[in-house]
């Protein structure tokens, strides 16, 4: 959870979710949340950044940059444009349209 938001937390909906807390009161909650492993301190990096930040990508693909390999970058924002691929000839569609007098507009 965000810090700034500690004091709207409902501690009953958090205690149900996560019984092995033991959390029994809004006192209990805050103490655990300020506590060692309550709260995951962030480098702004890891924060914020684009392609980096926990509030800008998936919480797979940031939780995967702790474990990449030497070299590799699962966040790595893209260095160049898609190539386009060509449409088949079978999927080429011909469209004739026949109009009445009273659907053409007047010139």
């Amino acid at each position: 959870a965000e810090f700034s938001a500690l004091p709207e937390i409902d501690w009953q909906k958090v205690s149900a979710d996560f019984p092995q807390l033991g959390i029994h009161s809004d006192e209990e909650f805050l103490c655990m949340a300020e506590s060692e492993g309550g709260l995951l301190i962030l480098c702004s990096i890891h924060h914020r950044s684009p392609y980096r930040g926990i509030h800008a990508i998936t919480e797979p693909a940031w939780k995967l940059q702790r474990y990449e390999l030497a070299g590799w970058d699962f966040t790595k924002p893209p260095t160049c444009s898609p190539v386009p691929v060509p449409a088949p000839a079978s999927a080429t569609v011909t469209v004739t349209v026949e109009t009445t007098p009273a659907q053409v507009p007047p010139k």
